[in-house]
């Protein structure tokens, strides 16, 4: 039953129902916090489910769709989520991330992509960003004790002080996996100015989005976009800034992501071929 009402209002014809629903809470919420912004809502309001016991797609540390409609989820086990985030992962090491590598997981979430990061990198070179520390808190709480003493990863909330914090480490990758699809056309600036502020001349941003031959809502919370507009919001950010955009090599790929494209960025002119 929960997954055929997910599926409903969330992929099938209801969602236009829910994107309503949710464009209304979020007027609403914005009259209590003026000029945040729908990411800022977005979040508290998935974080809001969590602590009430709800699970989610990708957050949280409870089994999507687990129980009852009367009985709450059940948490996944270290095994279970090991798992997970394996294909983006992959895309990573694709893109020449290498152990000894300082890399900033913007939009960490509960470290589905993170805990490979982590068991990869050297220790004190993950730094885990998102917008509310309770998705990342949930995602360390699945991580085994020693992972967390001997890599030493750092997590924070993602704001000024951090991007600025960040950006003096000169970090080589910026990762953002399955974000930019749920951020509205009018924050795309916003999210490329946080990207780029953490870059150096020697930093790679490696970014997945949903692509489409034009920008279009997709879900109540999801949109696709078109690659101009991608493009243009980039270099919106600065003259100096060379992206381009591949196709998912799903051939490498043990999971498959349809419609998915990932998006380079680097502040150098050099070669960017995803050899």
């Amino acid at each position: 039953m929960k997954r055929t009402l997910f599926e409903f209002f969330n992929k099938g014809s209801g969602w236009k129902l829910t994107a309503a629903a949710v464009d209304f809470k979020f007027l609403l919420w914005r009259i209590r916090h003026p000029g945040a912004h729908f990411s800022d809502f977005y979040a508290g309001s998935i974080a809001v489910g969590l602590k009430q016991g709800r699970s989610h797609k990708t957050l949280g540390n409870k089994k999507f769709l687990s129980g009852s409609l009367v009985s709450h989820p059940v948490k996944l086990e270290h095994s279970e989520n090991q798992t997970r985030g394996t294909n983006y992962f992959a895309v990573t090491t694709r893109y020449g991330l290498q152990p000894e590598h300082i890399c900033v997981d913007y939009g960490c979430g509960s470290l589905r992509v993170g805990q490979h990061l982590i068991d990869y990198l050297q220790p004190e070179k993950y730094f885990g960003l998102d917008i509310v520390s309770d998705f990342y808190e949930a995602g360390k709480s699945l991580l085994p004790q020693q992972a967390l003493e001997t890599k030493k990863p750092k997590f924070q909330t993602i704001n000024s002080i951090t991007l600025k914090t960040v950006s003096i480490k000169n970090p080589h990758f910026i990762v953002s996996f399955a974000v930019l699809k749920h951020i509205p056309p009018n924050e795309l600036d916003l999210y490329f100015r946080n990207i780029v502020s953490m870059m150096s001349a020697h930093s790679q941003a490696v970014i997945t989005f949903n692509q489409a031959k034009r920008t279009v809502r997709t879900g109540a919370k999801i949109w696709d976009y078109c690659q101009d507009e991608i493009i243009a919001s980039v270099h919106n950010q600065g003259s100096d800034l060379y992206c381009i955009i591949n196709p998912l090599d799903t051939e490498q790929i043990e999971e498959s992501l349809p419609r998915i494209s990932i998006l380079l960025i680097r502040k150098k002119k050099k070669s960017l071929s995803n050899n």
